[in-house]
């Protein structure tokens, strides 16, 4: 289904419509972030905070004339805060374009997504031990599962054990945070492969990231 017709039904909260929209860009968001990010988790926090802002502002959709472009900045500034991050913390180093998105313009959105991460947390409380010890080097730390499986001295399957059961407690936590919920399982449950790429298929559709800006 063309953009022209999903974006008006999500603006009316079309949950359907979403979905579509989901499936349809969620390999060109993940393997945008995979390229920069190196990590399968932040790649995926990208995804999920990239398709909690557009759902969370649906209502704004009604305005958006070109959607890759749209998808574009949103993917490429939350690349960039993440790289700045790591620069923050002396993990990595990198430089953000000059001219990046105005700081005003994003802070509704981040004070929604601080609320959906404020919920998480809050689930990630209810989890055992070791499973919060897990999620955390997963989702937090951005560690694979043979780095994790290394370091806790565990097998690999033990590992993506706690890292199910974990989803599992969140899920059934954020059950009544409507459809917030739905992204957050469309988001766990992606796998992502090379023939999703869009080298693979359609290239013309990946986001295009300039790397003048980050070392």
């Amino acid at each position: 289904m063309e953009d022209t017709r999903l974006l008006p039904a999500i603006a009316e909260g079309d949950e359907t419509a979403f979905v579509r929209l989901f499936e349809k860009y969620k390999a060109k968001v993940y393997f945008a972030a995979q390229k920069l990010l190196k990590s399968d988790s932040n790649s995926k926090d990208v995804l999920q905070e990239v398709f909690t802002t557009i759902w969370l502002n649906r209502a704004s959709l009604h305005e958006i004339e070109n959607f890759n472009a749209y998808l574009h900045t949103m993917v490429r500034n939350n690349i960039y805060s993440r790289l700045r991050k790591k620069k923050a913390e002396g993990k990595i180093i990198s430089m953000m374009q000059e001219n990046s998105v105005d700081s005003d313009t994003g802070t509704e959105e981040a004070l929604k997504l601080r609320d959906l991460q404020a919920s998480i947390s809050m689930a990630a409380q209810q989890l055992t031990p070791q499973q919060k010890h897990v999620y955390h080097l997963s989702r937090t730390a951005g560690f694979t599962h043979d780095e994790i499986a290394a370091q806790l001295k565990i097998s690999k399957e033990t590992v993506k054990k706690h890292i199910m059961a974990a989803n599992k407690v969140i899920q059934a936590y954020l059950r009544d945070q409507s459809f917030l919920l739905v992204i957050f399982l469309c988001v766990s449950n992606y796998s992502p492969h090379l023939t999703d790429h869009p080298d693979h298929s359609v290239p013309s559709n990946e986001i295009p990231i300039d790397y003048k800006y980050v070392n």
